[in-house]
């Protein structure tokens, strides 16, 4: 019976190692809680209490939005998706899968399939009310306009 070997390691081998490191990436994941607005789905690295207060926060200013812009909610075809990280590293491990790349605050990535679409961000401390509401506006703009003008995106 001839055994295969790739780079010196018999298969079997090879799989083992394949799924044990699958494993402690999996096993280094966070775990997401998950709650569900009018607007919103938030998916925390915290509890499902402070989750369902974070989608009842951006609720709030999805109101605020809709009150200022008159896009109504039933214009979008799924609820914005939001995933914040209640640490940095978390946060930073994420986005190197995703974009290769760490960044310094909130990040919208945008898909060819909108309901794939996410705004991305972290617990900064004292800042992170004033980025999250920016942020999320950004993403609920987006959501409606595909490429809003620069000054309607800072401008509020």
């Amino acid at each position: 019976m001839k055994r295969v070997i790739y780079s010196g390691v018999a298969k079997p081998a090879l799989i083992t190692i394949l799924l044990l490191t699958a494993g402690s990436l999996l096993a280094q994941a966070p775990e997401f809680s998950q709650a569900a607005g009018d607007y919103y789905r938030v998916y925390y690295t915290g509890t499902a209490s402070e989750a369902r207060d974070l989608a009842r926060q951006l609720d709030a200013y999805g109101e605020l939005f809709e009150e200022y812009l008159h896009f109504e909610r039933t214009g979008l075809k799924e609820k914005l998706k939001v995933r914040i990280f209640s640490d940095q590293e978390g946060y930073t491990a994420y986005l190197e899968e995703i974009i290769g790349e760490p960044r310094d605050s909130f990040v919208y990535l945008q898909y060819s399939d909108p309901g794939m679409n996410e705004l991305v961000g972290y617990e900064t401390g004292p800042g992170f009310e004033s980025s999250l509401v920016h942020h999320s506006f950004i993403q609920y703009l987006k959501s409606f306009v595909p490429h809003p003008p620069l000054w309607l995106q800072k401008g509020m």
